[in-house]
């Protein structure tokens, strides 16, 4: 059974969806746990299932086009770079693939149109597939030369050609806030402002975090594994959590394990408003301190994968995704929702 579901999803990617469809196409399984019940709706009935005055907390961060694919100078050899952060003004931290014959002075240059638009200089080492990049050569604003020639960071099971890269954005994004992150908070792409005023409507209240998330990529493209984090949760956040802590809602598995790991009964592990390095630790949740409710999407990511099989332990997960498969539901990234009760 567990064998055959595994190969269903992940190897032959059935029911895998591509591009991020319109709301009203988006399936809702909605999962009770104490009572092990599911119902089927679409998202566009989120509202139905939030009593008045509950709370829903959202990652607010927002993403960037961090792939950019260029030429080394000389040998034209291919070069897929990935850039994971920003260290100064035109500096950056970049993740190379091919990495072997990439060392320090080397030059990699980038295209649009057959014309030379970029080039990154190569001036330190980090480790065996990550460098440090001098940014020379260009002549626009950095950003919107790499908004031009870049993508943006997703599994290799969706095709980037189908993919609408002008919609993948978060709901939720703050204009204000300078740091980005890699991987967006799939479930905020769904979110629109008719939703949005149908929660609000029933006084739900809406609280953030912040949350970047860094992604190293294994031999085999189906174990990519979360590997570090960075989070800073809100004083006012924090503050309402241990005023109200009723009916709270996890938009997504990472607003979920960072709140459930870092604040207990009265009790905080981080400082609030700061920024703070996590190593992921899927053993910590046992069960929900904070939350009521979780929304996520059907994750084919292993950690991710595992970490809903945590939260509804009381039910058979490779049940619930043969039922989200016999029902056509989208497995993935991109995929239909689940909201997980408690």
């Amino acid at each position: 059974m567990k064998k055959k579901i595994k190969k269903n999803i992940i190897f032959n990617n059935i029911n895998i969806r591509h591009k991020i469809p319109n709301i009203e196409k988006i399936k809702l399984m909605v999962i009770n746990i104490t009572k092990k019940t599911i119902t089927h709706d679409i998202f566009l009935n989120l509202h139905k299932y939030f009593k008045k005055k509950s709370t829903i907390i959202y990652n607010n961060i927002q993403t960037y086009k961090s792939i950019i694919v260029g030429y080394k100078k000389n040998t034209k050899n291919k070069i897929k770079v990935t850039l994971l952060k920003q260290i100064k003004k035109n500096i950056w931290e970049i993740k190379i693939n091919p990495a072997k014959k990439i060392r320090i002075n080397n030059k990699i240059i980038f295209y649009k149109k057959k014309k030379k638009i970029l080039t990154i200089q190569i001036i330190d080492n980090t480790n065996y597939k990550c460098r440090i990049a001098k940014f020379i050569n260009f002549k626009d604003n950095l950003k919107k030369i790499i908004n031009k020639i870049g993508k943006y960071f997703l599994p290799k099971y969706i095709s980037y050609s189908k993919f609408n890269d002008n919609k993948y954005q978060n709901f939720f994004k703050n204009k204000k806030e300078k740091k980005k992150s890699i991987i967006l908070p799939t479930e905020n792409i769904y979110f629109n402002k008719k939703i949005f005023l149908k929660l609000k409507y029933k006084n739900i209240k809406f609280l953030k975090i912040n949350s970047l998330i860094n992604k190293k990529i294994l031999k085999n493209n189906y174990k990519n594994i979360l590997m570090s984090e960075i989070f800073k949760i809100p004083y006012k956040t924090i503050k309402y959590i241990f005023k109200k802590k009723k009916n709270i809602t996890a938009i997504g598995i990472n607003v979920f394990k960072i709140i459930e790991n870092n604040i207990k009964k009265n009790n905080l592990n981080i400082k609030p408003n700061k920024w703070i390095f996590n190593i992921n630790n899927i053993k910590t949740i046992k069960n929900f301190k904070i939350f009521k409710n979780v929304l996520t999407v059907l994750h084919i990511n292993k950690i991710l994968f595992n970490y809903i099989k945590k939260i509804i332990k009381k039910i058979n997960i490779y049940d619930i995704y043969n039922i989200a498969i016999k029902n056509k539901y989208k497995i993935g990234l991109l995929g239909d929702c689940i909201l997980i009760k408690k």
